[in-house]
């Protein structure tokens, strides 16, 4: 469970990185279950969003050990090395942006259902696709009613621009397609 400062900080960082708060919880909660200091046995992967050693040497640090060496806290970590890594690929469009920045940047924008390089698949044997993972984030996350009011009460990064003009270009555009769709099934 967060203090309430960390909370602020998780939603301050999330916030200023374009995404949902609720999110950027989920994730850390699947990734390192809020332990700043967790390790991966299998893997040089530590911290909040367990950084590899090559990602920590890549963000000037000798390697991950270093990394929550300097910033051993959750406070600390979300507020340097978490904000600093997840700022290259912000703003995030949508939850998979946000976790496949961390898990496997290059399927940012991948379909769903697309599947992952067998080595990937080989090093994370329940995760085939991405879809896969970003259904073992949300299996994990468990969020209190309490909790989860007060990480939503940040205006949508994603809602806030919704204007009728986008909304009739949306339900064009769904009916457009629905037409195409229905015409080539009838081939």
């Amino acid at each position: 469970m967060l203090t309430d400062k960390e909370e602020k900080v998780l939603i301050s960082v999330a916030k200023s990185l374009g995404t949902e708060p609720k999110y950027l919880h989920a994730l850390i909660n699947f990734e390192s279950g809020w332990n700043p200091q967790a390790k991966n046995p299998t893997s040089s992967a530590k911290g909040l969003i367990q950084f590899m050693d090559s990602t920590a040497r890549d963000m000037g640090f000798a390697s991950s050990q270093d990394l929550i060496n300097k910033y051993p806290t959750i406070e600390a970590q979300l507020k340097t090395p978490v904000k600093k890594y997840l700022a290259k690929y912000a703003p995030f469009s949508s939850d998979q942006d946000l976790f496949m920045a961390v898990f496997y940047p290059v399927a940012r924008t991948w379909s769903p259902l697309r599947a992952f390089p067998q080595a990937v698949q080989n090093a994370n044997p329940s995760i085939k696709t991405v879809q896969d993972y970003i259904n073992y984030v949300y299996k994990k996350w468990n969020p209190s009613v309490e909790l989860l009011a007060r990480l939503n009460s940040m205006p949508s990064v994603i809602t806030k621009n919704i204007t009728p003009t986008n909304v009739w270009i949306l339900g064009t555009g769904l009916a457009t397609m629905t037409y195409i769709i229905l015409k080539l099934w009838r081939l």
